[in-house]
């Protein structure tokens, strides 16, 4: 997780809760993250691919994190600043991509990794 991410979080006024990707495989755990949530989770953020890991989530994760939300009003902030940095023919798969994270998502983006000059610290947001 992005070293500044807790720090805001807590800044804002709330609680981060951390859901750790599963030990070996660094895989998604859905059953950690269901029951992770609670009728007071605002957000949830998810960083693929994942610095440091390089995992990269499937189709299949990103349909099993819509179906796991639709039934709330969560919002998905979606860190994929590392969008063009896949190895072994793994795909990238945004959040813009699923429509029940879409409408919910706010798609984080770096100019600095997409364009190796990461001093820039320059970043995006689509929402």
């Amino acid at each position: 997780c992005y070293d500044s991410y807790v720090p805001n979080v807590e800044l804002a006024g709330g609680t981060a809760v951390r859901v750790p990707l599963t030990p070996g495989t660094f895989r998604p755990d859905f059953g950690r993250i269901a029951a992770a949530l609670t009728p007071r989770t605002r957000a949830i953020l998810i960083n693929t691919p994942h610095n440091p890991s390089a995992t990269v989530w499937t189709d299949e994760d990103m349909r099993a994190l819509e179906a796991l939300l639709a039934p709330t009003d969560v919002v998905v902030i979606s860190d994929e600043v590392y969008e063009h940095m896949v190895f072994d023919g793994a795909e990238h798969q945004s959040a813009a991509r699923f429509p029940g994270l879409a409408a919910r998502a706010f798609i984080v983006s770096s100019f600095g990794k997409t364009f190796h000059v990461t001093g820039w610290k320059v970043g995006t947001v689509v929402a």
